[in-house]
């Protein structure tokens, strides 16, 4: 009777596929990680969303592009004027959802018509830094919000 076994070099060859395999699987779960996250930040914008919509300003989505420097406001009526800021289509992979801008850092903004400053507001922003070097501010009438 003849003894079946692998030789080593057909074991080293299993183990080198198993381990590619694995590399693929961990690459894909990444990518579905990063996606997942996002939707959960998603989730959590719109719930913010939801619970203030009575005392809601401005929704500015950006799905459109600004129209002679106006972009609409999806919630109310205080239309945002842009300066400088370029939009980026949703067909880009660029934004995270829809529409976005781009903002070169030095004298880009979009002011809403309305904004009712001197009282207390809550701004929420989604923002895409394309360095995570030096300071990104958003400010509100010259006064810092986040840093």
């Amino acid at each position: 009777m003849k003894n079946k076994s692998f030789t080593l070099i057909e074991l080293l060859v299993v183990i080198v596929i198993i381990g590619i395999l694995a590399g693929v699987i961990v690459m894909t779960t990444t990518s579905y990680i990063e996606k997942a996250n996002l939707a959960k930040a998603q989730a959590f914008s719109s719930n913010v969303s939801n619970r203030l919509w009575n005392d809601l300003v401005s929704e500015w989505t950006f799905d459109l592009p600004a129209v002679e420097g106006v972009t609409e406001d999806t919630g109310g009526s205080n239309d945002g004027t842009v300066v400088g800021a370029t939009h980026i289509p949703r067909s880009s992979d660029q934004c995270v959802y829809g529409g976005c801008y781009s903002f070169d850092g030095v004298n880009d903004y979009i002011i809403g018509n309305n904004v009712p400053f001197g009282q207390e507001i809550t701004v929420s922003v989604w923002a895409k830094p394309s360095t995570l070097s030096g300071t990104k501010t958003i400010v509100c009438e010259n006064a810092p919000l986040y840093t």
